[in-house]
């Protein structure tokens, strides 16, 4: 029996908590403001279970670096560079949970490069890069839609913070 139990483990990745590469999920939305330059919010998904986690008194922890840039024609117009750590992980079952997180950048009306590099603090050759294209349109004498973002829950909060709207 546990050597079909530890199989199976293996099998779905869960045995090892650095056994699967780093996997990233990222979208972004652009958004119109009346009397006021566009911005673009950024939405990351990192599942913990593919982070390179570090083991320290009896905790584990990891963490992403993260670098965003906006530039044109080669000239970098708006970056943010930070850390996306884990919380500190007690139990197994926390290893199912994903790290989130939303960024708002007001840019001008314009094409950008957006280019995002992202390492796992814990293994530096684990390093990736996201580029695209993005166009921030400048609609203020038209009518115009925002892209549409999906939700997956909604409630009240006391305290504002990057998940906070209204």
């Amino acid at each position: 029996m546990t050597k079909y139990f530890i199989t199976l483990c293996l099998l779905f990745g869960l045995y090892s908590p650095t056994a699967l590469a780093l996997q990233f999920f990222f979208d972004y939305a652009s958004f119109q403001v009346p009397q006021s330059d566009p911005f673009l919010e950024t939405y990351i998904s990192i599942p913990l279970n593919s982070l390179e986690l570090k083991k320290e008194n009896e905790v584990l922890s990891g963490g992403v670096e993260i670098l965003i840039t906006f530039s044109q024609e080669g000239e970098i117009k708006k970056f943010d560079k930070y850390l996306l750590n884990s919380p500190q992980i007690t139990d197994s079952t926390q290893l199912g949970l994903n790290l989130l997180d939303t960024k708002r950048f007001s840019l001008p009306a314009g094409t950008y490069d957006l280019e995002l590099t992202y390492t796992d603090v814990n293994k530096p050759t684990e390093t990736k890069t996201i580029n695209e294209a993005v166009e921030m349109l400048n609609v203020q004498d038209k009518v115009a839609i925002s892209d549409i973002c999906l939700l997956e829950e909604y409630r009240m909060t006391e305290e504002e913070n990057n998940f906070t709207r209204n």
